[in-house]
């Protein structure tokens, strides 16, 4: 019985001749076409996750610009309290750290468009 089994065992690992040959070679082919195609889907999904989160990051910077000038046309307001004194200065803070990014981001662009024009 145990001879029986060995030979099965083995039996996938001899070379197959004729018409097991050309079977196993048109699954073989199909599994690579099959891996292809979940390898294309893979990356429209990352195509599709990308275009979506460059739409998200738009948002996103659309509100702080319009955060930033929210504060930039407040100016005038004297604070009266102690209260809203330390308001105004936690607002002046976010501020400074929303007008640090908005910042960065031009100097990228511009870093950006200057290195593929060849600027310097």
């Amino acid at each position: 019985m145990s001879d029986d089994l060995i030979a099965r065992l083995r039996a996938p690992l001899m070379p197959r001749h004729g018409i097991e040959r050309e079977a196993a070679d048109a699954l073989e082919a199909q599994d690579r076409r099959i891996a292809e195609l979940e390898s294309m889907i893979a990356v429209h999904r990352l195509a599709v996750d990308v275009d979506a989160l460059k739409a998200r990051i738009a948002d996103l910077e659309a509100a702080l610009r319009e955060a930033y000038e929210v504060y930039a046309g407040s100016d005038g307001f004297i604070p009266e309290t102690a209260a809203e004194g330390y308001q105004q200065q936690l607002i002046k803070q976010m501020v400074d750290i929303i007008g640090a990014a908005l910042a960065k981001e031009n100097t990228d662009l511009r870093a950006a468009r200057a290195a593929y024009l060849g600027e310097k």
